[in-house]
C-alpha cells in the first residue's frame, strides 16, 4: 500500500523516483504511517499538497 501511494504522489506531483524530492516524499510517507496514518486516501491526501484531508 505504501509503495503504490508512494507513486501515485511522484506521479501527481510530476517527480522522478530517483530524485531528492521523491527522497523526501518517502520519508515523509513512512514518518506518516509510523505515526498511526493507515487509511490510503488521507495519505494521497496528506501528500499530494492539497489540503483535502480529514
Amino acid at each position: 500500500m505504501l509503495q503504490r501511494v508512494f507513486d501515485q504522489i511522484l506521479n501527481r506531483r510530476a517527480i522522478a523516483q530517483e530524485t531528492e524530492a521523491a527522497s523526501r516524499i518517502a520519508a515523509d510517507l513512512i514518518s506518516l504511517f509510523q505515526h498511526g496514518i493507515r487509511d490510503e486516501r488521507q495519505l494521497l491526501a496528506m501528500l499530494s499538497g492539497t489540503k483535502n484531508f480529514p
